[in-house]
């Protein structure tokens, strides 16, 4: 058997000619130590024509097998070198090495250091001289190109010893896709690291807690966030099975609701209670769903929220609730809220009872609807939710199982909500018939201890007339009685005997006296007729009056007042006049504005008693009052005096009932409260006080003239 020769390292291109026989080629290729080389030199070389025929078939296999090694290895996109090393130098580089170095580059020109780049070569020639026992190197370095950038490459070298001769195969592959990889690879995984991280602090963070369950009810899994809800480790509740949960009712449903999901169904979230480790109990809301492997329930996996705090404050405001329906429910006064369409959105008890109607019937309604008797308020009702403020309706009179009722309405506008939308408006309704019968009586009596003073000065006035009239008559009998020596001189002078009358009585003005007798008893038929009108119970008949006059006839009251002429001596003080010529007429009660007036006036005189000049001031006058951009127009009147004044505690309370600054016995201390009740309930207008001590007092009183009307300017 032949023996197969080792072939010899390929020479570069440049260095092959370019008509090379199969000869050349073989020569090429095959070692001198080979045994089948050197017979087919021999035959070569003997020139026997039938020995090389025999012999070329298979020279050209074998040429064949080397061409298609050498296509492999050139066409390889791994870069290939050959490098020899003693001397040292690349002696071949397959097409992908080549277009590193560029185009016609002679290898052996160049030092590995240029071709590699240092760090290559260094490692390279490192190796080569300390190989180790494997002879095989691998590292990555980076190889540079020929007018490009360096590419990364992973370096795989081998030494080999051909014909005696040591050899070094270099293998450098591209790693740049596989560096990108594995950086993309890397940068994956450190983002799950990072989810994975993130996931935990939020787990172990948040509000609500996660949870598995097994099918034998257990949990299997709880986020760490259930110690910061319930004070317990993740294991110690996973561990604790049901000794957590309280003997509440909400817990009675627990197990079922537990069985029901572990059976597949999906139920509302629950509510169970449980005893967290510092002894607190708490309430945590459940929301849990059965999950499911290969088509059949593998457990449950739910999360649970803390809403102990949200429980309490629901079950605050329920109680809260609850509370006021039933003080809502237990005021004596009719309560309807409409909505800002009118429709009704509260009705308490005493609507029901006095409507008829009740709640779940009147609710959601419109209110001409629920509570027809109300319908005529709608008006103000829109009025009070525009402007934002409480309106107050005139008392109505109804007849109610044939008895005079009478009503007091006030509506109340409910606060805008966040929008600037209206809320609405709560009607109310208060039987003040009682009330206004209380009122009229205090009036009257109050009118009824004027009269007692006006009665004993009436009697003194009446007195005095009367007296004139029998002085007079009794003048008249002495002038005409014969004894007397001055009738029957003046009888001589006039040369007029006693029988003639006319004369005499002219003589002596007897008609003058006759006129006086006349004048006194009509003053008499005046006072008596004053103090009747006012003692007269009041019906609080309305009738069109001048204020001016009002004042001077309530001043003429007060100067017959006999307890004023006796204790305080009005006669005494100066009025003054401070009046508006040409106020317009005003409707009014004439009784009870004259009633207000003296009530000052008497305590103007009350309060001067140790003043040596008193004075009352009386002012009247037309103005216009704007109050929340509306101006209303009123007739004002001021009754004012230079007295001692008033303190600021007494000041508040001088409207008070039964508050009186007098002695025992002088004074009730329900003058100013009457006069202030007239005043503002009776007549819809305002009275005020301004005093300081040592200052005097003034009080004014303003009687509207006509409906309020919006502010044009200031």
């Amino acid at each position: 058997m032949k023996r197969r020769g080792r072939p010899q390292i390929p020479r570069p291109a440049s260095e092959q000619g370019e008509g090379h026989t199969p000869e050349h080629m073989a020569d090429a290729f095959v070692g001198p130590d080979d045994g089948q080389t050197l017979e087919i030199e021999k035959l070569i070389g003997l020139g026997e024509r039938s020995l090389r025929k025999s012999y070329y078939p298979e020279l050209r296999r074998k040429i064949a097998e080397l061409e298609r090694f050498q296509v492999l290895v050139d066409t390889a996109r791994d870069y290939i070198y050959l490098v020899r090393l003693d001397p040292p130098g690349v002696v071949h580089a397959n097409y992908a090495a080549m277009e590193c170095f560029g185009a016609c580059v002679s290898l052996e020109e160049h030092r590995m250091e240029e071709l590699f780049g240092q760090d290559m070569a260094d490692r390279l020639q490192y190796f080569f001289r300390h190989p180790g026992e494997c002879r095989h190197v691998t590292f990555q370095t980076e190889l540079p190109r020929n007018l490009k950038r360096s590419i990364p490459v992973e370096v795989s070298a081998s030494l080999h010893n051909l014909d005696g001769v040591e050899y070094a195969v270099i293998v450098a592959r591209d790693i740049s896709e596989r560096l990108r990889a594995e950086q993309k690879l890397e940068q994956s995984a450190q983002r799950i690291s990072d989810m994975a991280s993130e996931l935990e602090f939020l787990l172990s963070n948040m509000g609500d807690c996660l949870y598995r369950r097994g099918m034998d009810g257990r949990f299997s899994y709880i986020s760490p966030s259930i110690y910061h809800v319930t004070g317990y480790s993740a294991e110690e509740f996973i561990e604790s099975g049901r000794m957590y949960r309280t003997d509440n009712p909400m817990n009675r449903s627990l197990d079922d609701n537990i069985r029901r999901i572990l059976q597949g169904e999906e139920i509302p979230p629950f509510h169970a209670e449980l005893r967290f480790k510092n002894g607190t109990i708490g309430v945590l809301e459940v929301l849990e769903r059965p999950f499911f492997e290969d088509g059949r329930v593998a457990g449950g996996i739910g999360v649970a929220r803390d809403v102990t705090e949200r429980v309490r404050a629901t079950e605050e405001s329920r109680r809260l609730r609850i509370l006021l329906a039933n003080i809502i429910n237990a005021m004596p006064s009719v309560l309807v809220g409409v909505d800002p369409k009118g429709c009704v959105v509260q009705w308490n008890t005493q609507a029901e009872n006095d409507s008829g109607v009740s709640a779940a019937e009147a609710m959601g309604k419109p209110l001409r609807e629920a509570y027809p008797r109300l319908a005529s308020m709608l008006d103000e009702v829109g009025r009070a939710m525009a402007s934002g403020e409480p309106i107050t309706l005139p008392r109505r009179q109804m007849y109610q199982d044939g008895r005079l009722r009478i009503e007091s309405v006030t509506i109340f506008p409910l606060p805008c909500d966040e929008c600037g939308d209206s809320g609405g408006a709560v009607i109310r309704l208060d039987d003040v018939t009682e009330q206004v019968r209380l009122e009229q009586i205090m009036i009257q009596t109050e009118k009824m201890m004027s009269v007692g003073g006006l009665a004993a000065g009436m009697a003194h006035e009446i007195n005095n007339p009367l007296g004139g009239i029998l002085q007079g008559a009794q003048n008249i009998l002495r002038r005409l009685s014969s004894d007397l020596q001055a009738n029957r001189d003046a009888a001589e002078i006039v040369g007029c005997p006693l029988d003639s009358i006319q004369a005499y009585i002219e003589e002596r003005k007897i008609l003058k006296m006759l006129e006086g007798i006349r004048e006194a008893a009509v003053r008499a038929a005046d006072i008596v007729q004053n103090m009747l009108s006012f003692a007269r119970k009041s019906e609080s008949t309305y009738s069109t009056q001048q204020l001016n006059e009002i004042m001077d006839n309530t001043v003429r009251l007060a100067s017959t007042d006999y307890d004023l002429k006796k204790s305080y001596d009005f006669r005494h003080i100066e009025i003054v006049r401070d009046f508006e010529e040409n106020l317009p007429l005003i409707t009014c009660s004439r009784t009870e504005i004259e009633q207000v007036l003296l009530n000052l006036l008497r305590n103007a005189a009350q309060a001067m008693v140790q003043i040596e000049k008193p004075v009352i001031t009386l002012r009247t006058r037309s103005e216009t009052v704007y109050l929340a951009g509306e101006g209303r127009k009123y007739l004002t009147v001021e009754v004012e005096d230079n007295g001692p004044g008033m303190d600021e505690q007494v000041r508040n309370r001088v409207f008070e009932p039964f508050f009186t600054t007098k002695e025992p016995g002088v004074g009730t201390g329900l003058g100013l409260s009457v006069s202030y009740f007239i005043v503002t309930e009776n007549h819809k207008g305002q009275m005020e006080v301004e005093s300081l001590p040592g200052a005097g007092t003034r009080f004014t009183i303003r009687l509207p003239l006509e409906e309020p009307s919006v502010q044009t300017e200031n």
